[in-house]
């Protein structure tokens, strides 16, 4: 038996030892160290605990990184910066397992030191999955973000003989040094290299001192000897460097038996080639590999031009690459500037998120569908699409069946669907690895009638949603995104509380209007907008405004104002007629401020516009753009520049069979139809009588009596009085000038654009249910078709078809036969055509 003091001791020395013991694997997050169960990385103190695992007895020990870890804190990031893995006092011989996790904000400056780098001097080591992210690096000589050095085990441990390795690792910074310098690995000897990638923003060798081979330094690795380089790529900005002596794009110099199989070097400023030096070329294999052209090595096998190398890839580059398993295509160019970059074990995507329409939420009948994808960065996971499936069973598959949708999150539903049904859609999305497994079934039920924020449509050119009431006009601004098409059924008043209270009327489209505002022939009055930009519309991109009358508009801007839209872009305005008042500080004008590749067609003003800096009675900007058959007869003034018709005219414009009589005033620049600029185009008249110079640039001035109705002789020239313009024969419409037809073409024919009569074409209810009644007045006795229309034009009945005296008759039309819609009406007669459009609600 011990005594109670050896007892004592004993106990404190087991005590001791369990400490030590216990403390050796409290080192790392778990495990034991063996490749079955590799101690586990978590932290950065644990990372760094690796040193302490340097040298022979260490070759076989193994690592595995488990979550992302950031060097960019203190004490990591100050002074010199972390202290490389591996020297020549200690090389690393274990195995590290990133797990493709991240490391970030590696620093390191120790511009005197060799064998610099995340790990420093690795022998017979493998550095698997390892991804570097914003690391700065600085060494002398043996530099690179991930490693100085790989090189193999001979000798060092009895009975081992180990290649490096290499393999799946990404590295992304800046990096510095001397030679030997490479922005993955500074030097690699009898290794393997593969699957793996390094981007740099800088490149920076200076030669501070002779080296023994000189300046050795490649994008990728410095340099190579008795190594394997496959499906690798460098991706960088320039070199920054004082000699030329090996360097190259992707290595710097290549010792006897290498192989380069299936990679490429991307630099912006390429300047070297893909190998820098030789010394025994006929022990070196490059294969399938390619770099971006340079002018001073044209010469060279494997040089492409960029475009070349980019997606969609010429036919005979990368050739034979394993685009199933290794490489991945960056479709949209965002992720690797439209090369080929690697797949990663993480590579599925995952499931989406964030549905819009919301579960269950009521939706609209034209449903635009949207979803948040989700993915790991370190993975770079990212799907290239998604398969999209609609269907009213679950899973969906009756209306739309796996459609890909190609680099966006968002889809727009093109069948109609039935109002208060359920509507069930799943997205799957997809990259060539394969698919997201287990992906959510959505749904979203539609709005019964009269719950939607219309009288009626779908939101499509052929059924558009219907506007009728001040509230659905108001509505229109939230369905500024994406192609829809709306039709005003009624006039709207706008002059009424709460639009016309405080600020009045905020123009729709502040983030863009990108889709089809059809008046319908009708009216808005009373459009009251004192804002930082006013006009019905803000923002139209793309998009088209049609038909429409703004009536007595009070429009007063800090900024930019038109009736119609602020700002035109890519767009056409289109028969549309505007009344009132128009004032701002900058580009006014009576339809729109600021058109730009843009079309103006058919439009007049008629009132006055005061204050504007540059300012025009139809635009006050023109860029790129038309102006046709369209007048002013507003009166203009304005600070700077003014023209009757627009302020300025940048670059290409015309303005053809358009006229302006409404008196001009500037404190600067004013001219009767053009402020200022270059402009194309004929058939432009102006008034002499409002402006009293003859010697103006452009179009033809005229007096009063030659611009109305009997015309001069030299007046209106090639005008087209058949389809588009109309004589005020009495001067009872436009004071005798002419003025536009205004009512709706809804025929493809030109035979058949309506000309405007004394006769008249209405029908009320409208909307009805099931019946309406059609009125129409007669000037004179006429034979008589009065048709109705469906959307697609087919004729659906002829009403009427005989000879009806002048005068006022009706007509009651029974719609118990059709399905609910847009329809049209048409009358008829030897004197011309008139068509109105009215909605059947069941």
């Amino acid at each position: 038996m011990f005594s109670e003091k050896k007892r004592i001791i004993i106990g404190l020395l087991l005590t001791l030892f369990l400490m030590g013991f216990i403390g050796l694997y409290a080192e790392f997050a778990g495990g034991s160290g063996t490749k079955e169960d590799p101690w586990l990385i978590e932290t950065v103190e644990q990372l760094n605990n690796i040193r302490n695992f340097k040298g022979t007895q260490s070759f076989d020990k193994y690592f595995k990184q488990i979550a992302d870890i950031d060097l960019g804190v203190a004490p990591w990031n100050q002074g010199v910066g972390w202290e490389p893995i591996g020297n020549e006092k200690g090389r690393f011989y274990g195995h590290y397992d990133g797990n493709e996790f991240t490391i970030s904000n590696l620093s390191i400056s120790r511009p005197e030191e060799n064998m610099v780098g995340l790990f420093g001097d690795c022998i017979g080591a493998e550095l698997l999955n390892i991804t570097l992210k914003s690391a700065k690096v600085e060494g002398f000589d043996y530099v690179g973000m991930l490693a100085g050095s790989v090189g193999p085990i001979t000798g060092e441990v009895k009975g081992i003989h180990r290649i490096g390795k290499v393999s799946r690792c990404s590295v992304q910074g800046t990096i510095a040094g001397n030679s030997r310098v490479g922005g993955l690995v500074g030097s690699t000897f009898s290794s393997i290299v593969e699957k793996s990638s390094a981007k740099w923003s800088t490149f920076r060798c200076k030669t501070k001192k002779a080296y023994d081979e000189g300046l050795v330094i490649g994008g990728f690795i410095g340099s190579a000897g008795y190594s394997i380089i496959s499906d690798c790529f460098v991706l960088g900005d320039f070199f920054e460097t004082n000699s030329r002596k090996a360097l190259g794009d992707l290595i710097g110099m290549v010792d006897m038996n290498i192989e380069i199989n299936n990679c490429y070097a991307y630099l912006f400023s390429s300047q070297y080639p893909l190998i820098g030096a030789m010394p025994y070329p006929s022990s070196v294999e490059i294969n399938n590999s390619y770099r971006k052209d340079s002018a001073n090595y044209p010469e060279n096998d494997g040089d492409l031009s960029s475009m070349d190398m980019k997606h969609p890839y010429r036919e005979n580059v990368y050739v034979d690459w394993d685009f199933d398993n290794v490489w991945t295509t960056d479709y949209t160019g965002y992720f690797n500037y439209g090369l080929p970059f690697h797949r990663k074990k993480k590579n599925t995507p995952y499931v989406p998120k964030n549905p819009t329409p919301e579960i269950n939420e009521p939706a609209v009948a034209s449903a635009k569908l949207s979803w948040e994808p989700t993915y790991n960065k370190a993975a770079d996971n990212i799907p290239v699409g998604f398969y999209v499936s609609i269907g009213t069973d679950n899973p969906p598959t009756n209306l739309v069946h796996n459609e890909v949708v190609i680099a966006n999150a968002f889809y727009e539903i093109k069948e109609k669907l039935e109002l208060g049904t359920m509507y069930y859609w799943q997205v799957i999305p997809f990259n060539n690895l394969g698919e997201a497994e287990d992906c959510p079934v959505w749904y979203f039920t539609t709005k019964v009638e009269g719950e939607g924020p219309f009288a009626g449509g779908f939101g499509t050119e052929s059924d558009p949603w219907l506007v009728e009431t001040a509230e659905q006009l108001d509505k229109v601004r939230d369905y500024t995104r994406g192609r829809h098409s709306f039709l005003q059924i009624a006039d709207i008043d706008l002059g009424v509380a709460p639009w016309n209270e405080g600020n009045g009327w905020s123009p729709i489209g502040e983030y863009y209007f990108n889709g089809v505002y059809d008046g319908g022939g009708h009216t808005i009055s009373g459009l009251f907008s004192h804002n930082q930009g006013g006009g019905l519309f803000w923002d139209v991109s793309s998009g088209k405004i049609a038909n429409l009358t703004l009536a007595d508009v009070n429009i007063r801007s800090k900024g930019s104002a038109g009736g119609i839209a602020v700002y035109v872009v890519s767009s056409s305005i289109v028969n549309c007629h505007v009344s009132g008042t128009v004032e701002g500080d900058r580009s006014i004008g009576g339809i729109v401020g600021v058109a730009t590749t843009s079309t103006i067609d058919r439009c007049s003003f008629t009132g006055s516009i005061l204050k504007g800096g540059i300012t025009g009675g139809i635009c006050g900007e023109m860029h790129r753009s038309s102006m046709f058959n369209s007048y002013n007869r507003g009166d203009i003034s304005g600070e700077q520049i003014v023209g009757g018709l627009t302020g300025v005219m940048y670059y290409v414009n015309a303005i053809s069979n358009s006229y302006s009589v409404g008196k001009v005033y500037s404190k600067k620049v004013c001219w009767p139809l053009v402020g200022e600029g270059v402009i194309g185009g004929e058939g432009n008249y102006w008034s002499l009588d409002a402006f009293g110079y003859e010697d103006v640039l452009f179009g033809e001035g005229r007096t009063t009596e030659e611009m109305t109705y009997p015309y001069g002789a030299n007046t209106y020239v090639g005008w087209d009085f058949d389809n588009v313009w109309v004589h005020d024969v009495d001067h009872s419409v436009n004071d005798g000038y002419p003025y536009l037809c205004r009512e709706i073409n809804l025929s493809a024919d030109k035979s058949d654009i309506i000309k405007p009569l004394s006769m008249s074409l209405r029908n009320y209810p409208n909307p009805f249910n099931p019946e309406t009644t059609i009125s129409f007045n007669l000037p004179m006795a006429s034979e008589v078709e009065l048709a109705i229309y469906n959307i697609k034009g087919q004729l659906v009945e002829r009403v009427i078809n005989s000879s009806m005296e002048a005068g006022q008759h009706k007509v009651v039309w029974n719609g118990n036969d059709v399905s609910s819609g847009l329809y049209f009406y048409k009358l008829t007669t030897l004197e011309g055509s008139l068509i109105n459009k009215m909605m059947l609600l069941k």
